[in-house]
């Protein structure tokens, strides 16, 4: 019927079509350091598609984009885009490092790659 026709549906909200997601972004939300630290987070962690979007479009850019374009990108109100970054961080920043970042001067958001696959013990 009807109701898993809608349930296959991806959210509009959530993941722009125009990213595509790496192979390493698919290893991190699998991974079990990855499932551990969600579970760590707390209430109200983002969703994996909402990760997967994220780290694409950072990914995408070089691992640095403005907090504008990855507000728009995530289909996000720009007021809410701190919240959900620091949700983010609390999951992706294992141990303190920071992997997941934002620079107020610049008013830009940064990804270090190489430090989350150590911290996640994901090789590429």
């Amino acid at each position: 019927g009807t109701l898993f026709d809608l349930e296959e549906t991806p959210q509009e909200t959530s993941v722009d079509p125009g990213v595509q997601v790496s192979k390493w972004v698919s290893n991190l939300l699998l991974s079990p350091v990855f499932d551990a630290q969600k579970q760590l987070g707390g209430r109200g962690v983002p969703s994996d598609e909402v990760f997967a979007t994220l780290l694409a479009s950072l990914d995408e850019r070089g691992g640095k984009m403005t907090s504008v374009a990855l507000a728009r990108v995530l289909a996000c109100p720009a007021m809410r885009l701190p919240g959900l970054l620091s949700k983010a961080a609390r999951v992706l920043n294992v141990d303190g490092y920071d992997v997941l970042r934002r620079d107020d001067a610049s008013d830009t958001i940064e990804l270090n790659r190489d430090l989350l696959l150590k911290q996640f013990d994901l090789v590429e």
